[in-house]
This record gives C-alpha cells, sequence and structure tokens, in this order.
C-alpha cells in the first residue's frame, strides 16, 4: 500500500481532543488483552514516534489507537500482571510550552480521555524499574510505521536481549499487506490456542480490533456515506478527454468537504486498460470516448476506513462488451452479498460469487465452459483455471482502522457486526493471450481466446461495497453509491467540469 496522504500533525492532534470512540470501548479491547496473559509479564505497545521529515503525515500506529484512541506521538501503552494484580499506564510525552505541529495532551489530559492513570515519557525508566521489568518478561508489540517510538528507550533500559518482540512494522493491515481474506487484505480471525504468551498476546490484540463495537460501526457507516458522495461526484463531472487526477480531484474534494481526515489509501483510478491494473497508482493519463474507469477511492473518518470501488463509462453508456463484463461483477457481488448472515462463511460467499464470473466469460467467449483450466509449465500445478486470468485476488477484506482490518469470525462464520468488503471484478488485460502457454494442450483455448480478445482487450471492472451483518442477514452500507448499469448511466457525465 502506498503511504496514506492526510493531514498536517496540528490537524491531526484537532481531532484527537474529541474521542473517536467511548472510552469504555477501548477499555474492552485492553481487558481482552490482559485476560490473556497466562502468566505474569508486561505488555509495552508502542506508538508512533515523531516523524524523521516534516514532509510526512504522522498515523497513529493501529493497535495502540484501538486500544487507547490517542493520537498524540511518542506515546506508549504498558499493561501488566503481577500475580492476581494487573495494571494500565498510558505514557506520553510531558506537555511542551509550546509546539510548532499545534496543540498537544499531555498525562493529565490522557489520563482523562484514557481513563486509566497516564505518566510522562521521560518517566518511562523509573516506571518500568518500579515494575521490576529487567526480571519480568516484557512483551514489545511494535508500531505500524517505521518512525522512532518509545521501544528505543525500552531496549535501552532493558537491552535488546531483555525484550520479546510481537507486531511490528508491516503488521498494519495496508493494501500491500499479504492475507487470506482479500486482495492482500488480513485474514479472519478466530479464536485459537495459544502457543505461547506472545502469541496469546497477539490474537487478543487482532480479535480486539476485529470484533467491532456499535460506535465503530457508527464511524464506519459515517465514512461509507461520506465515500458515497465522493464517487456520485465523480461520475457527475465525466467527460471523455477528462484525466485521472481530474476524477481523482473531484472526488478527494469532496470527501474533505464532507468531513473527511484523509484518504484511506492512495485513490486507484485507472481508465482505459489501466482499469485492469489492480493498484494503478499513476492516474496521469487523459481518458477518451468509450474507455471505462474503475475508481478505488474512499474516505478516514475519525480513523476509522470505507472502501468502495465502482466503473463507470466516460461518455456515459458502456459499450456492449463492457456491459456483459459488468453484469457478471455485479451479479457476483450480489450473489455473494444474498449468502451472508450470521453463522455464513466467507468461504460460501465466494462459492456464490465465483459461479457468476464464470458464467459471464463464459457469456463473453473468453473462457471455454464454467471450471475450464489450461495448461501451465508448473509440474506442481499442470493446470490453472481459466477463471484465474481475468480475477486474480480476493473477494473480501475486514475494515476498522486499516483499510485492511482483520474480519471478526466465530468458529469460522460471521456474526453480528462482523464488517467486510465484496468485491469482486474481471480484467481483460491486453496481455491475457501472451498468458496462456503455447503448447498443443492450450491450442484451441488459446484460438478461441484469440477471436474473443479484441472486443473485450483492456477493459477491467471491479465493484466493491461494504457489508455489516446483522441480526437476519446483512447491511450494505455503501450501496447508495450508483452500481446498477442503469443508474450509473443516469448520473455518469451530467455534471461535467471541464478545465
Amino acid at each position: 500500500m502506498r503511504l496514506l496522504p492526510g493531514l498536517f500533525l496540528s490537524m491531526v492532534v484537532a481531532v484527537q481532543a474529541a474521542a473517536q470512540l467511548p472510552s469504555a470501548d477501548h477499555a474492552a479491547k485492553r481487558q481482552r488483552v490482559l485476560d490473556a496473559l497466562t502468566s505474569d509479564g508486561i505488555v509495552f505497545v508502542e506508538g508512533t514516534g515523531t516523524q524523521p521529515r516534516t514532509d510526512q503525515s504522522f498515523l497513529q500506529s493501529r493497535d495502540f489507537q484501538a486500544l487507547t484512541g490517542v493520537i498524540q506521538p511518542g506515546s506508549a501503552l504498558v499493561l501488566w500482571k503481577q500475580g492476581t494484580t494487573t495494571g494500565q499506564r498510558v505514557i506520553v510525552p510531558p506537555k511542551p510550552a509550546y509546539a510548532w505541529e499545534g496543540e498537544q495532551i499531555g498525562p493529565e489530559e490522557a489520563s482523562r480521555m484514557v481513563g486509566i492513570p497516564a505518566i510522562p515519557a521521560t518517566a518511562l525508566a523509573a516506571f518500568l524499574d518500579s515494575l521490576g521489568a529487567k526480571s519480568s518478561k516484557v512483551y514489545l508489540i511494535g508500531q505500524d510505521a517505521g518512525w522512532p517510538g518509545l521501544s528505543a528507550q525500552l531496549t535501552r533500559v532493558l537491552g535488546d536481549s531483555g525484550v520479546i518482540r510481537g507486531g511490528g512494522r508491516g503488521a498494519g493491515g495496508g493494501r500491500g499487506a499479504a492475507g487470506a481474506a482479500g486482495r492482500g487484505g488480513a485474514a479472519p480471525v478466530a479464536p485459537t490456542p495459544p502457543a505461547n504468551d506472545l502469541s496469546a498476546i497477539t490474537v487478543a490484540i487482532n480479535q480486539a480490533r476485529a470484533k467491532k463495537s456499535d460506535a465503530e460501526i457508527g464511524l464506519l457507516k459515517r465514512a461509507a456515506e461520506i465515500t458515497v458522495e465522493g464517487h456520485k461526484a465523480a461520475m457527475r463531472m465525466l467527460y471523455p478527454g477528462v484525466y485521472e487526477f481530474e476524477i481523482r480531484g473531484v472526488f478527494e474534494g469532496t470527501i474533505f468537504r464532507l468531513g473527511a481526515e484523509r484518504v484511506g489509501y492512495g485513490s486507484i483510478v485507472g481508465a482505459g486498460a489501466n482499469a485492469t491494473y489492480l493498484h494503478y497508482s499513476a492516474d496521469t493519463m487523459q481518458s477518451k470516448a468509450g474507455d471505462a474507469v474503475v475508481m478505488d477511492a474512499a474516505a478516514i473518518y475519525r480513523g476509522y476506513s470505507a472502501d468502495i470501488t465502482r466503473t463507470f463509462p466516460v461518455s456515459g453508456r458502456f459499450s456492449p462488451e463492457q456491459r456483459v463484463i459488468y453484469d457478471a461483477v455485479l451479479a457476483a457481488n450480489d450473489a455473494a452479498a444474498a449468502t451472508v448472515k450470521p453463522g455464513s462463511t466467507p468461504a460460501q460467499a465466494n462459492a456464490a460469487a465465483t459461479s457468476e464470473l464464470w458464467k459471464g466469460l463464459v457469456k463473453a467467449g473468453l473462457v471455454d465452459s464454467v471450471g475450464a483450466v489450461y495448461a501451465t509449465p508448473d509440474a506442481r500445478t499442470p493446470t490453472a483455471p481459466q477463471l484465474s486470468l481475468f480475477y486474480f485476488h480476493g473477494l473480501s477484506h475486514g475494515l476498522g482502522l486499516n483499510v485492511h482490518d482483520p474480519v471478526y469470525l466465530e468458529n469460522g462464520a460471521y456474526v453480528v457486526n462482523s464488517i467486510f468488503t465484496i468485491e469482486p471484478g474481471l480484467y481483460v488485460r491486453p496481455a491475457t493471450l501472451g498468458m496462456v502457454p503455447d503448447v498443443p494442450a492450450n491450442a484451441a483455448f488459446r484460438a478461441r481466446l484469440m477471436k474473443a480478445m479484441p472486443k473485450y482487450s483492456g477493459i477491467g471492472t471491479r465493484i466493491e461495497d461494504d457489508y455489516v451483518v446483522t441480526a437476519t442477514g446483512s447491511n450494505c452500507i455503501t450501496c447508495a453509491a450508483p452500481r446498477s448499469i442503469k443508474d450509473v448511466e443516469a448520473i455518469a457525465g451530467k455534471s461535467p467540469i471541464r478545465r
């Protein structure tokens, strides 16, 4: 995932002054971590430190933010268990008389906000000594970003060998992180027997992040509402010749005007064949008549990110070939959503979506039949589904403080307030034919594909919506963004904004 753009630190601190969640929500998440300690020990959860360059936007460690709600740079959380006694402290820098970046909070404000005692970071060494940290197990849950944090002070006091490390940089669930739940998303979280205290702590933090409270769902719904309006504005301004960055600019300007703090990730706006690249990032090409645009873009509201993808025509109408692909992807989204309810599984949703994608590709003549394969040069997997040439990402990922947050499951199934995306797609890349080995076993398939490719080459379509599991089924919190062909064409290009 590209580095997330955002606002100046002073504005981040201003957002922090208003609690993002009720303090009881954060307290429940911390208690889950304390309950995971099966023996005496100290858990040190590092927040993001001071940025090394002024041109980088501050982004708090998501684990630390989930457990405290504190956005202040250079902070940390200490949890401990000693016999039957447990304790909690939030560590923040002393409040300066003047800060270049904007208003800061000190220990007194942090204590009121979090609801637990706070101490200044300058007193961390003495506090660790009072806990007997040098003779205790100390578990460090590292931060997501690479900016210097309080873990350096921790290791100066205890020595690097005196710290048991977990979590850490790159574990934040961004678009580039690997996982089983979606296109690079964080894997679903289900309770697993811990092998030791460190794994128990890690599982507990993941579960605390994954299990969303009603307040968190409320923030995600507002992020979705803002994102919907951004997509509508982008669709309205279309015209042949519009640049990708102009579309992005209208989207981002709209969400910021409506209260977004930052974009959920680097906005993806791909016109024409650029729509076939999942994480296309240049956003510099000028569109032409007949192009369809895939826009994957979202707002963060009070720290929580929505995630919407829409596909729309710059000329206001889809071509017949674009309609075939679009219909298949929309049917896949709807079929997957229809399976979702308490007790249903991600596998059921995936099977429903995949079935519709196969049907659409058969109709287009891009695959031989449902379930058809082609030969590969890999002796371990000598065949591959023809579908994999056109659909090569997962169906879903969780949402939360990261756009790819863990998904909460119980016994492998969704529960009330599980929140996640459904985002099928089909991508007919110009290079698709070249990906099929030219061997006798593939000769007939290559011949049929060669015939179909001229009509469909360069068409990319993804439709992504956010769903919350309810007591009786699910609620789509993003479906107000036009998604049927009729609704998209009714809005596309109706209020063009030309330079």
